[in-house]
């Protein structure tokens, strides 16, 4: 539903805490895989593969809450206020979603369906949150760190690493390190000191 939350924090102990997340479609009753097919090969996105979230804490008990496919992220306090909704600007969304059409057109499987991921891999650097889009295979890695108050503060294009799928950040040597799937590659990266 809706007015749902999404997120529930819980201790260390395993006691449930607040909840928080705001979804942002409501969800499928039914999963009708030939139905969602369909609806894929006319370019939509079905309500199944909505609302699912990565959550990210930040040190001060606040968090991000990453929705992988609705290309945003939503920022809480500590208290699990809504504080601002980040989104993935249009044109950075078309060849990601080209892709996951094109994928599920490729798919022979009647019970196989490729998932949509706009935004993956978020994780806390210093006072940002980095993400990794989630392009088609052929194209530039790009990772995008958004600030605290809800701007795309930088964007990392690495031409040369495509395909990747997951990263991770040496923050004290300043080395970002890809992994490339599709040929088991690792790439390292030198990043600019601001």
């Amino acid at each position: 539903m809706r007015d749902s939350p999404l997120v529930q924090r819980f201790s260390k102990d395993g006691a449930a805490g607040s909840k928080f997340g705001v979804a942002a479609n409501p969800g499928p009753e039914i999963w009708n895989l030939a139905e969602m097919k369909k609806e894929i090969a006319a370019g939509g996105i079905p309500a199944g593969m909505w609302n699912r979230g990565t959550p990210v804490l930040d040190e001060d008990g606040s968090a991000w809450l990453v929705l992988v496919a609705e290309a945003q992220v939503q920022r809480f306090n500590a208290r699990d206020s809504l504080l601002w909704i980040w989104r993935l600007d249009e044109s950075a969304k078309q060849p990601i979603h080209a892709e996951f059409v094109a994928a599920n057109a490729r798919e022979l499987r009647p019970t196989m369906i490729h998932s949509l991921y706009y935004l993956t891999k978020p994780q806390q650097v210093g006072s940002e949150l980095w993400v990794l889009l989630r392009l088609p295979p052929d194209s530039s890695t790009t990772i995008l760190a958004i600030d605290r108050g809800g701007r795309t503060r930088r964007r990392f294009m690495i031409p040369s690493a495509r395909g990747t799928r997951a990263f991770a950040v040496d923050s004290v040597r300043r080395l970002l390190y890809l992994g490339i799937a599709s040929d088991g590659a690792l790439f390292r990266v030198q990043l600019p000191k601001n």
